[in-house]
């Protein structure tokens, strides 16, 4: 019955579902009209008359509905698959909400029986960019309250070590040999796996990874990988980052991004000024977390957005007396080391 009405009411399905003869028969005895909406919250067809503005939204939900329905009327369970929903606005979130209230209702039968558990949504989204009273965590509040399982999956970064894992696998080498390949894609991406698809097609398109012949297996050259520059996007994940560093580190850190590449003997200087307790420990923290590099005796910021970020977090009225005493210091301890 529910593809009948769905033929009359998107013609063109007629191509993929053909109807029958006994189908044919019902869709002359059925009159439904295609500015006909439902009501989202009764599941209650009204009339033109009472529909005013909100008949074309009513109609598309009418029509979403109407297409579940048919498809569950096999008897098939259905999984609907939704990306992205921190994008979404309250009328798409409304169209689920609907099926799942439907469900609830025991709407969608085969046979006279109730296909209570013939839905399944999946649905993802970026959870530092959703406000917790915005429109998605409401209806996912209103998802719970409803007689539906309903289940939080908080997907974390890939370790270390399972990108050693997958790495040994990938090039069918022992994890032994691609442990400093691992920690290399790790400290690039912070184990993002968007971020690590991205970082290993560009390390095999400039031929630092690469399959030999003559040793016949894969080889890479950890130095260049080691150097090369990271991307805008991981960019913004470490800036991110900054927020929920310790204080202390998230302090050495500012005092690092007025010199931009501070020096070990810098830092001695500094710490003789008592500016910052421990402030090498802190920065070497920093280098673990990925927000600095080290080569040799200079610690520098693995790309300028990361410096401009982090000296950005400084207030403005406190830059000039910060790079004042920060000047300060190091002339009074050049002083004491010439005397």
């Amino acid at each position: 019955e529910s593809l009948c009405k769905l033929r009359q009411l998107i013609p063109n399905l007629s191509q993929l579902f053909p109807p029958t003869t006994d189908h044919l028969q019902k869709e002359r005895n059925q009159n439904v009209s295609v500015d006909t909406p439902l009501s989202s919250s009764t599941g209650i067809v009204k009339s033109e008359s009472s529909c005013g503005i909100g008949q074309g939204s009513n109609h598309l939900k009418y029509l979403f509905q109407m297409l579940f329905k048919s498809i569950c009327s096999g008897g098939h369970p259905v999984v609907i698959i939704v990306d992205d929903l921190q994008w979404s606005d309250a009328f798409t979130l409304e169209i689920l909400l609907d099926l799942i209230e439907a469900r609830c209702r025991s709407e969608f039968c085969f046979e006279g029986q109730t296909l209570q558990r013939g839905l399944f949504i999946v649905g993802g989204f970026r959870d530092n960019e959703v406000d917790s009273d915005g429109y998605l965590m409401n209806h996912i509040k209103r998802m719970e309250q409803l007689n539906v399982n309903v289940n939080i999956l908080d997907i974390d970064e890939v370790g270390e070590h399972a990108i050693n894992k997958m790495m040994s696998y990938k090039l069918c080498l022992p994890e032994r040999y691609t442990q400093e390949l691992a920690g290399l894609v790790h400290n690039k991406t912070q184990g993002n796996p968007l971020y690590m698809i991205e970082f290993l097609k560009s390390i095999i398109q400039s031929k630092l990874l690469k399959f030999s012949v003559k040793s016949r297996r894969w080889i890479w050259d950890d130095t260049s990988i080691d150097i090369l520059m990271i991307s805008d996007s991981v960019v913004a994940l470490l800036t991110r980052k900054l927020q929920q560093l310790p204080r202390d580190v998230l302090e050495a850190l500012k005092v690092a991004s007025c010199f931009g590449q501070i020096s070990v003997s810098t830092i001695k200087m500094l710490d003789l000024g008592k500016l910052i307790p421990g402030m090498h420990k802190a920065l070497g923290q920093a280098m673990k977390e990925g927000i600095l590099e080290k080569a040799g005796p200079i610690f520098a910021f693995r790309h300028d957005m990361l410096q401009e970020s982090t000296y950005n977090l400084i207030p403005i009225d406190e830059r000039a007396p910060l790079h004042r005493k920060l000047a300060t210091i190091l002339v009074q301890a050049s002083d004491v080391a010439n005397s």
